[in-house]
């Protein structure tokens, strides 16, 4: 990889490093989960939206509870 080619995707810079990726499969879409996948190290996480209620506005508040909103001050963009 080039010096100024950027990884938007972190599993597949760890795969082109021939390291193992590990990810979630998760159906809980509560702020307390969205916080604790937000700290852990997993590389990807699966939203379940079949067998669940299909509500997007809950998969939103989700998301934005995974938001690192320390990381995102110190890059400056999200």
């Amino acid at each position: 990889m080039a010096q100024d080619d950027v990884r938007l995707n972190r599993s597949i810079e760890t795969l082109a490093k021939g390291d193992p990726v590990f990810g979630l499969f998760t159906g809980n879409l509560s702020l307390a989960n969205a916080r604790a996948l937000a700290r852990s190290n997993l590389d990807y996480i699966l939203i379940d939206m079949e067998h669940t209620a299909f509500d997007m506005e809950t998969l939103q508040e989700f998301l934005l509870g995974m938001t690192d909103k320390q990381v995102v001050a110190r890059q400056g963009h999200a």
